[in-house]
């Protein structure tokens, strides 16, 4: 699940059509911190417990459905010069608990994810930051924004990259969230729907697979902030 999440989970500016200031705690990643998702999983089964239509097919067939909770917390931070890096730690995912790296790049508004086998590379030693990869974010975010590999950002389908598409008020379990950034990733299989609060963080997400139903709805449900 922490690959599908952070795949969806984890660089241009353009048409600056609603804009919000920098801020240090814009994705709050100190020690401590926690957010619990209320995950619906929808997965197509031949021994589901429901019958449903598949549109991308024309006919009916049958999914299994999953309610769980899952949280997401920040174990410990440190910082390197321009650099913040985060370990993580997510319970409640079909591989059990699983730790991962968010590292950010606080001189260019930069979000990373890394496994623990890529932050080897990443983090060298105890002093050296390498960077490697497209970020998942890109701050501070605006209607308009988008980021991703230089070839996918040459599009005009606007596929295989990430792109804001406008500021939203979302409700979730946790409450309702004002003026959160709407994020689109479309690929040729799938689509993921993500909505980030500033100073919160992912408030919503949904994720969409265009054949074989594998389909995924997150919802916040509790946060603790330090």
């Amino acid at each position: 699940m922490r690959a599908l999440i952070t795949s969806i989970l984890v660089l241009l500016f353009i048409s600056p059509l609603a804009y919000a200031e920098p801020d240090t705690d814009y994705f709050p990643l100190a020690e401590g911190n926690y957010w619990v998702y209320q995950d619906k999983v929808e997965i197509q089964d031949i021994n589901g417990e429901f019958e449903v239509e598949n549109k991308y097919i024309g006919e009916k067939v049958k999914v299994k459905r999953i309610n769980q909770l899952r949280t997401l917390k920040v174990l410990s931070t440190e910082t390197r010069g321009d650099f913040k890096i985060a370990k993580m730690q997510e319970e409640g995912t079909p591989e059990g608990i699983i730790t991962f790296f968010y590292v950010v790049d606080n001189k260019n508004g930069r979000v990373y994810s890394y496994s623990d086998e890529q932050i080897k590379t990443i983090l060298p030693n105890n002093k050296d930051v390498t960077i490697e990869g497209s970020p998942e974010y890109i701050f501070p975010l605006q209607a308009g924004s988008k980021w991703g590999d230089p070839e996918s950002l040459e599009r005009k389908d606007k596929m295989y990259f990430y792109y804001v598409e406008r500021l939203e008020d979302i409700t979730a379990p946790a409450g309702t969230f004002k003026d959160c950034f709407k994020i689109i990733h479309h690929t040729l299989p799938d689509e993921t729907i993500q909505w980030f609060c500033p100073n919160v963080g992912i408030v919503k997400l949904e994720y969409r697979h265009h054949g074989t139903i594998d389909n995924l709805i997150s919802e916040l449900k509790e946060i603790n902030l330090r």
